[in-house]
């Protein structure tokens, strides 16, 4: 009898990357809320995410409430100061 090998799917994650004054990278996933990560590269930085991101989604497979969003885009705001 043949297996049938498992095939890998890839999701996209958008994710929104500032410096600190100290000059660690801060990374917040979009559409997944409360799923930050912190690096001292951006290298580390993408490695912490998909960690995270994978954690996020084994949480969600347990079936607990937790929602996710869908990214519609950035957009600047204007005060005046």
């Amino acid at each position: 009898m043949s297996s049938t090998p498992e095939i890998e799917t890839k999701k996209e994650f958008s994710m929104g990357v500032e410096r600190d004054a100290q000059g660690i990278f801060i990374g917040s996933v979009i559409g997944l809320r409360g799923c930050y990560v912190q690096a001292e590269s951006i290298e580390l930085l993408r490695e912490r995410a998909q960690e995270a991101i994978k954690l996020h989604i084994a949480w969600e497979d347990r079936g607990e409430d937790d929602e996710t969003f869908e990214f519609l885009g950035m957009t600047k705001v204007f005060i005046e100061a």
